[in-house]
């Protein structure tokens, strides 16, 4: 599994519009809004098929804070037996985020 954390200026277009650019090839299997540090953010959950036995869950988290978009990403391959201690993990860091001011 890895997590990756990254920051882009924030686009001009609606968020609704940037993810579903960004996951225009994805599966989206939800799309729901949580809290991350205060913030309202935007979760999505999708997989990401390469053939037939490679295949990514992943979870994509946005929060857009002043003039960023953060982007906080689960991903790990379908099936994995930890996926619950991943999901787990994740959440942890979602839940340790800390904007300042």
């Amino acid at each position: 599994a890895e997590i990756d954390i990254t920051s882009i200026d924030l686009p001009y277009v609606p968020l609704s519009n940037f993810i579903d650019k960004e996951l225009v090839d994805a599966t989206v299997e939800s799309q729901t809004t949580i809290i991350v540090d205060g913030v309202t953010a935007t979760k999505v959950v999708y997989t990401d098929i390469f053939s037939p036995i490679l295949v990514y869950k992943n979870i994509s988290v946005y929060v857009a804070h002043q003039s960023l978009l953060y982007k906080f990403y689960l991903s790990y391959h379908d099936g994995d037996p930890l996926e619950d201690s991943f999901i787990t993990d994740f959440q942890q860091v979602l839940d340790s985020v800390q904007f300042t001011p």
